[in-house]
């Protein structure tokens, strides 16, 4: 995840980083000849920078997964099955041709797609629609979310037991689930 914050001499974005100046935990960056610049936590926005989380169906996956308490599994024999968190069960069984996971010329196996690829019309758009977003602040034992109605940037505040998420993103429900899986203690190189 990449972050930035408006530079305090020109007012343009700089990257920050979360560095530990000896006493604590500090946002810090260089912009501009400025120098030095430390940074509160209200004023650094999470980016859509590459390799950083986006809002779309992996960032959907990861949350159904992590936060929403979708199990998926992997058979002995190569399919997926995917449980949902009300008893719900789907398998991929019938979702995909399975000749294709041999390579035609070679006849070696290929890597299989991830779990949540065979699951699309499952899987709520937890990252790009505010009603499946709200799902999310439901599970929350603490929630706050901050922002004008139509006109980004938007805070989220999610608290899960004693671990609390705070961030910013372009719109509502990427923001509730940045800080759902950063107060789960999730980032993007742990999908599995």
């Amino acid at each position: 995840m990449r972050y930035k914050a408006r530079c305090p001499q020109c007012d343009e974005w700089m990257e920050v980083e979360r560095v530990d100046n000896g006493v604590m935990m500090v946002w810090h960056g260089v912009h501009c000849g400025w120098g030095q610049a430390y940074f509160a936590d209200e004023d650094v926005y999470a980016t859509s920078l590459e390799g950083s989380m986006k809002a779309g169906r992996e960032l959907d996956a990861l949350i159904a997964e992590k936060v929403m308490g979708w199990k998926p599994r992997q058979s002995k024999h190569g399919y997926w099955n995917l449980d949902g968190p009300n008893g719900e069960h789907f398998t991929d069984i019938d979702r995909r041709d399975y000749t294709a996971q041999y390579d035609k010329e070679t006849g070696q196996k290929v890597q299989q797609a991830p779990w949540w690829e065979y699951f699309w019309d499952e899987i709520p758009f937890y990252s790009t629609d505010i009603a499946a977003a709200w799902e999310v602040v439901e599970k929350a034992d603490l929630w706050s979310l901050y922002g004008s109605i139509g006109d980004g940037p938007y805070r989220a505040c999610i608290q899960f037991e004693d671990r609390e998420g705070l961030m910013t993103a372009d719109t509502a429900p990427l923001a509730i689930c940045l800080a759902a899986l950063k107060a789960k203690g999730v980032t993007g190189e742990q999908h599995g």
